[in-house]
């Protein structure tokens, strides 16, 4: 049952964040935006402030940890995507068109690791809270 659910939580993710990918590529197809690098970099830092809990969780949890192998593998994804992605899309000047793609793409990956980065401390919450025997009356 606990896998079913982790499956569902990751599918519905991962819609979410097409749908958020479609809105943010409409917007920026319809749009000129000037704080364009001012986004991306924003976007960098908070993907790699992702990654680098997501690295200390890996290297400080114990080996049966659920909230790594559940949620760690798309939390992954979406903030390396979007590290590569905003440096790129940082880096090169292209058409609009060209660019609402790019934005669009990195939106998908953005908000899969927001996402994935909210259930993942959740995760760890809810898993620390169970662990502890209450003490108090």
């Amino acid at each position: 049952m606990g896998n079913q659910k982790k499956s569902y939580i990751n599918i519905i993710s991962v819609i979410v964040s097409v749908v958020i990918a479609f809105i943010v590529f409409t917007i920026f197809s319809t749009t000129i935006f000037t704080s364009i690098p001012a986004i991306l970099f924003t976007l960098l830092g908070i993907s790699s402030f992702f990654l680098i809990v997501l690295i200390i969780s890996i290297l400080t949890s114990k080996k049966e940890d659920k909230c790594v192998c559940n949620y760690g593998s798309l939390l992954l994804i979406g903030s390396v995507g979007t590290i590569v992605l905003s440096g790129i899309g940082a880096v090169i000047t292209v058409a609009e068109t060209i660019l609402a793609v790019i934005f669009g793409i990195i939106a998908f990956f953005f908000a899969l690791a927001v996402i994935e980065f909210v259930i993942f401390i959740l995760c760890i919450i809810n898993s620390k809270c169970k662990s502890r025997e209450c003490c108090c009356n």
